[in-house]
């Protein structure tokens, strides 16, 4: 007659382990990544890269040259670019206007010129809709591809900047370096003063 005492055991043991590693097999397979979650990481890590490429090339700065105070009357926003390394033509620049705004004078898109070190390039346009009674904001982009690598980078300025939280940043580096420089100079009028036992207090 069969002797069951021992494969109760071992069935169980057997049992055991079919559990212990299809649980290993279920908690890898939900905490590796998914090859779609490394596409998004990889893309991720990609455009921080090609941004901070074009920083070291070039540099994009926009201004309000203009605002007007009603959609009516016409604004200027001008853009400025300035190379840091040599920069071939062939870079393609587009302004992104507000919802109904007009554009009066200037290109919405076109290239880039051949820029040498430190050369700059400004765009300027004139457009209405865009002003003080309505907060829109315009933006210029720069899309290309330099030394196999892709350039995509944009800069957007407000029409009423003093609403923004950028600007209130600006405004207290801005007064914070005033009073840095004011109590420098106060510091240096000081230690040219001559001593004076009567400012000496016990």
């Amino acid at each position: 007659m069969p002797n069951f005492k021992f494969l109760k055991p071992a069935a169980m043991i057997t049992a055991g382990a079919l559990f212990g590693y299809y649980s290993v097999q279920i908690i890898t397979a939900s905490t590796q990544p998914t090859s779609q979650n490394r596409f998004l990481a990889s893309a991720t890590i990609s455009k921080l890269g090609n941004e901070q490429f074009a920083r070291s090339i070039f540099d994009i700065k926009i201004q309000n040259e203009k605002i007007a105070e009603t959609t009516e009357e016409t604004s200027i926003v001008r853009v400025s670019i300035q190379a840091f390394q040599k920069l071939p033509a062939g870079l393609i620049f587009t302004w992104h206007l507000p919802k109904d705004a007009e554009l009066v004078e200037g290109s919405l898109t076109g290239l880039v010129s051949e820029l040498d070190i430190d050369q700059v390039e400004e765009f300027q346009i004139k457009l209405k809709g865009y002003s003080q009674a309505e907060q829109t904001h315009v933006v210029f982009a720069v899309k290309g591809d330099m030394l196999n690598t892709a350039i995509d980078r944009n800069v957007i300025v407000s029409s009423r900047p003093e609403d923004s939280f950028e600007y209130v940043v600006q405004a207290y580096e801005k007064s914070k370096k005033e009073v840095d420089t004011n109590n420098k100079k106060l510091g240096k009028a000081a230690s040219k003063r001559a001593f004076d036992p009567n400012d000496v207090v016990f």
